[in-house]
């Protein structure tokens, strides 16, 4: 059986996850779309404005 790396993450149970270097918030929105509690950390303004209009709901 092979598992993903998200499901590791999904089941795990310890509490939400960091998606540091997040950029454009491409890997965190995935994640909170499988229903993982996920948030971004990104030192980039740039990237955080671009997350941030692309996923206003994170």
């Amino acid at each position: 059986m092979h598992t993903h790396g998200w499901e590791l993450v999904a089941t795990g149970g310890a509490g939400p996850v960091a998606d540091v270097g997040c950029g454009p918030g491409h890997v965190t929105a995935h994640l909170r779309n499988l229903g993982v509690a996920v948030f971004g950390i990104e030192l980039s303004p740039a990237m955080i404005d671009i997350a941030r209009r692309n996923h206003p709901d994170l």
